[in-house]
């Protein structure tokens, strides 16, 4: 099935529930026997999972987790190939479960790094239990009859601000209830295709600097420019978050940057405004002028 047919399966079957129109998939990605779920824009993980026998219906799957209940670990330069043997998932899996005693919710993958010839020899691999499994974090695993070294997984991708009120907050069990906000503006006094205001007035809808509704910076909230955003702690492996007062400097300067980005565009529109007045004005005096070659061309001779 495609992945925009599982999308259809599974929503009109959520339609076909009555379930609330916001809780919808917004799309899906096969890995290997494991499908990943994502939400709609405005749902959270916890409401769509709540009708996770209905997804499971329609996309007749034998099982349907919630991946923000899982437990994941990552297993410590493991080698293509030992003693000759082509490490594939299938022996990967087979050594992590009964080294920990319990069932993977998905089959271990290879985590991407380095590209050097030397690094293209091994991977990190993860895996996850499921939280409620309980297992024991181990400290190692054996495959293929080799141990190797295990540590506890941490996410270091760039964290997103939420959909709803464009703030960087944890996921909530039952969805943000925070207003929502403009994305181009941070205003929760209309949606983004609503927006308007002074300074787009007359130049089509949202030609204005967006403004962050983090930071106030000329930029929406999900830029990789807003200083807002947690930032990942490689040596402490945590996400580390601006204090008071260092938030509450960078949204000054934020405002400012702003305000600025603000002045820039309407020098723009000043000079280009200012060239294309010129510009008319030269094609009228071209006309002028051919006007009165022509009342002198139709002037009978001897007439003065």
């Amino acid at each position: 099935m495609a992945a925009h047919q599982r999308k259809e399966a599974v929503n009109m079957a959520l339609e076909a529930k009555e379930v609330p129109q916001h809780v919808r998939m917004l799309s899906s990605e096969l890995n290997g026997s494991t499908l990943k779920i994502k939400p709609a824009l405005n749902c959270s993980l916890g409401e769509l999972f709540q009708y996770r026998d209905v997804i499971r219906s329609a996309l007749d799957a034998e099982e349907v987790h919630d991946s923000k209940q899982w437990v994941r670990y990552k297993v410590m330069f493991v080698p293509l190939e030992a003693a000759g043997l082509a490490l594939s998932t299938t022996i990967i899996k087979a050594g992590i479960e009964e080294s920990i005693g319990a069932k993977l919710v998905r089959a271990p993958h290879r985590l991407r790094h380095g590209t050097g010839a030397e690094d293209e020899l091994w991977n990190h691999v993860q895996f996850a239990v499921l939280e409620e499994d309980k297992v024991r974090r181990p400290r190692a695993v054996a495959i293929a009859g080799v141990e190797y070294q295990v540590t506890e997984f941490v996410d270091k991708r760039r964290k997103s601000p939420c959909s709803r009120c464009l703030g960087f907050h944890k996921p909530f069990a039952t969805g943000c209830h925070n207003p929502a906000r403009c994305e181009h503006c941070g205003s929760e006094a209309h949606k983004t295709e609503d927006h308007t205001c002074k300074h787009c007035a007359g130049h089509g809808a949202r030609t204005c600097p967006p403004v962050c509704a983090n930071c106030n910076g000329p930029h929406r909230a999900d830029d990789q420019s807003c200083k807002l955003a947690p930032r990942m702690n490689k040596h402490a492996r945590c996400w580390l978050v601006p204090s008071h007062g260092q938030a509450k400097a960078v949204r000054n300067q934020g405002r400012i940057d702003h305000q600025k980005a603000v002045q820039a565009l309407a020098t723009e529109r000043k000079e280009i405004s200012a060239s294309s007045a010129a510009a008319a004005g030269d094609k009228g005096d071209d006309d002028a002028g051919v006007g009165s070659s022509m009342d002198m061309e139709v002037t009978p001779p001897g007439s003065a």
